[in-house]
């Protein structure tokens, strides 16, 4: 590749960059497609296809962009994460799985793809499966909230409330303003039929986050039959 090529390469990054960060996402898809004219062979001209495809809401044109990235550098975890979580999105968890299973060939450490693989089980509704990944998760890096309150999702699910609480509370003693785990807190305190203790989780969800319905649905629901 000759030098004025390189230069131009180098320009064409810093504007997809520059573009991307300002939310100007289609000028962004056009300085990426120029770069794909000088050299169609680069992954990460490939993988910021796919997260402007994201941005722009169309998803099988990410879906393309990051399995082209993936042709060149089959060990592209970033690309493989990314398209799984459209797949999960889209609900289609046994691609989502495949995605995350390769990932995980490749870094068997990686956190966030055993904790999204479990979630793609409990989707799915195999929990024990779903628990081995957030386990795993867990085992890696047990200072994520998320980790602990997908755990607790699972008992939840399997009407082990006490259990859950159990893992609520570790999640909301590492992150006391994750304001699902004190919706879902309530749900298991509701499922034992704490109502009041529910409503002060459901309270607390409200504080964190005015918005989030399903703490308002529930708190309504308390409180209609008091």
């Amino acid at each position: 590749m000759g030098l004025f090529n390189r230069s131009k390469k180098k320009l064409l990054f810093e504007e997809v960059e520059k573009f991307f960060n300002e939310g100007k996402y289609q000028e962004a898809l056009e300085s990426d497609n120029k770069l794909l004219e000088i050299d169609s062979k680069n992954a990460l001209t490939w993988f910021n296809h796919g997260l402007i495809f994201e941005m722009l809401d169309e998803y099988e044109k990410a879906i393309e962009s990051y399995d082209n990235a993936i042709k060149i550098n089959p060990d592209d975890i970033d690309s493989l994460f990314n398209k799984g979580l459209i797949l999960k999105k889209r609900e289609k968890f046994n691609e989502a799985i495949a995605c995350y299973n390769k990932i995980l060939e490749i870094d068997p450490y990686h956190e966030d793809s055993w904790n999204n693989k479990g979630t793609a089980f409990a989707m799915l509704g195999n929990y024990n499966e779903a628990l081995n990944c957030y386990n795993k998760s867990i085992e890696i890096n047990s200072n994520i909230a998320e980790f602990w309150n997908n755990k607790a999702l699972i008992s939840s699910k399997q009407e082990q409330y006490q259990k859950s609480i159990e893992l609520y509370d570790k999640a909301i003693e590492i992150d006391p303003n994750y304001s699902n785990a004190w919706n879902n807190k309530g749900v298991a305190l509701r499922g034992l039929e704490k109502h009041e203790e529910a409503l002060k989780c459901f309270d607390k969800t409200l504080e964190l986050n005015p918005n989030h319905e399903k703490a308002k649905k529930s708190k309504n629901e308390i409180l209609s039959k008091q």
